[in-house]
């Protein structure tokens, strides 16, 4: 199944298509950025056969996106470890 026909694959997977306001690069950045990710770095790479194993490993995937991936926007960090440092900083500041 080609990923270009989103409608039909979401509605399989069970997302709900959210819009962003029009000319609000901002909100739509991080969207795209996220999905390119996914579909760049977990999509392409993962063979499953059916839409119901890709369903079965998207939380996987998601888990990996936020806790060992290194983003560039995050010094090459993920995010949990940049989160826990900038926990680690903000309580040597206030102490």
């Amino acid at each position: 199944m080609a990923l270009k026909n989103h409608p039909f694959f979401n509605g399989l997977l069970g997302l709900i298509a959210c819009h962003t306001p029009c000319r609000s690069p901002q909100s739509n950045g991080l969207v795209e950025s996220f999905f390119g990710s996914f579909k760049r770095d977990y999509l392409s790479h993962q063979p499953w056969e059916t839409l119901a194993d890709a369903r079965k490993l998207i939380p996987t995937w998601i888990t990996h996106y936020n806790e060992v991936a290194p983003h560039s926007a995050l010094p090459m960090s993920s995010p949990a470890t940049f989160y826990q440092r900038s926990l680690t900083t903000s309580q040597t500041k206030t102490t």
